[in-house]
């Protein structure tokens, strides 16, 4: 079988970049020849790519032809809107020129919760139209199961529910003790935030709820650190209005911090290099994933990758896989916060999580999810209507 995975590739900063290169190895190591059609003109450095789809006319008619004439039997579109901005025309041009001629597609939706949420009516129309361009849909959660069958009309039997693949962290070079050298944070308890910061990502009800925290003892918190160790998510020119109101939400968090008299025990230490992402982790007491809304979390996989204990809210795909493991929020009140935090910490310092985790991390590979979409897609000889 010949696969085309459009995505973008590493190193482009996005990550649904490294999910589809990981993708992309799972499918080689199914026996699959897979190659891609990328967003930007970089290379691949995992999976060899046929063209760019864009608005260039040369371009797209390039990435075509290259395609055409490697005659996949099947199409897998890594999407969300905020990935691909105005490019998304001619990327689901291309895919459907692919379909005409023979190919399954199956798409991934990423951020469909949260898609139809910021965009409303016209964020369904989109949504149904993409559904009426593919053959099959994958999510990661039931949660975004429901939204594709509720909101967007998707048959339930089209949608193919896995949860987001768990992968090893990147090869670390700095340890968590000199992290924590670095920046002062000397035997304190870690909360760590990770990840691209955002307006559903929770971080001021965190806050407020350490504020809590400290006024019932401020012993407690004077042992404790939150570390935010993300910035804001770069978008397309597009969907600048989107970065630009997560740029006002972090201004107005560490305001809201100085506010408080919580500069002592916040940090913020900005967008964390690769070989710095596994020492961030091993650093961690708990990983906190205060969500006021999310569909999945790559943060949360590679909290489960590192082993570290998570603390989250019960929002979108979070609670399928946390509840019932360790403590979560009971709300995002600042009282409710601040119980979930000292739950969390003792919590993490017991015994048996480990091992469901161990668990999850099986369940979730990208080789599991390679093989559960192989086993849906048709055989060519299997077509009907194809175009040789």
């Amino acid at each position: 079988m010949r696969l085309v995975l459009v995505a973008p590739l590493p190193p482009a900063p996005d990550g649904i970049a490294d999910y589809a290169a990981r993708l992309g190895r799972a499918y080689a190591e199914e026996g699959v020849e897979v190659a891609a059609l990328t967003p930007t003109a970089r290379p691949g450095r995992d999976v060899p790519v046929l063209g760019q789809v864009g608005w260039s006319p040369r371009r797209w008619l390039a990435a075509y032809r290259s395609a055409r004439s490697w005659r996949p039997d099947a199409v897998h579109v890594q999407h969300s809107v905020a990935t691909y901005g105005p490019g998304l025309l001619p990327l689901w041009l291309l895919t459907a020129a692919l379909r005409r001629h023979g190919a399954d597609v199956v798409v991934t939706h990423h951020e469909v919760t949260r898609d139809l949420a910021r965009l409303g009516r016209p964020g369904r129309a989109y949504y149904r139209l993409v559904a009426r361009a593919t053959d099959r849909t994958h999510v990661h959660t039931a949660a975004a199961a429901a939204t594709a069958h509720g909101q967007v009309g998707i048959p339930a039997d089209r949608v193919l529910v896995h949860p987001h693949p768990v992968y090893p962290l990147p090869a670390g070079s700095v340890s968590g003790r000199e992290l924590r050298e670095r920046h002062a944070l000397g035997s304190s308890r870690v909360l760590l935030l990770f990840g691209y910061v955002h307006v559903e990502k929770g971080l001021r009800e965190l806050v407020e709820g350490l504020a809590v925290l400290r006024d019932r003892d401020p012993a407690a918190v004077s042992g404790l650190r939150l570390v935010v160790a993300g910035d804001v998510r770069p978008r397309p020119p597009a969907f600048g209005r989107f970065e630009q109101a997560d740029r006002d939400y972090l201004d107005a968090v560490r305001a809201r911090v100085d506010e408080l008299g919580l500069g002592a025990a916040v940090r913020f230490v900005g967008r964390v290099p690769d070989p710095e992402v596994a020492g961030w982790f091993a650093a961690a007491d708990l990983v906190v994933l205060p969500y006021t809304a999310t569909e999945q979390s790559g943060v949360a996989g590679l909290a489960l990758a590192a082993g570290r204990p998570v603390l989250a809210t019960s929002v979108g795909g979070l609670g399928e896989v946390f509840s019932g493991v360790l403590p979560t929020f009971a709300s995002l009140a600042p009282a409710d916060v601040a119980d979930g935090v000292i739950d969390g910490l003792q919590a993490a310092s017991g015994s048996g999580w480990q091992e469901r985790y161990a668990e999850i991390v099986d369940a979730a590979s990208p080789r599991r999810l390679v093989q559960q979409v192989l086993a849906t897609l048709d055989r060519p000889a299997e077509r009907t209507g194809a175009t040789t």
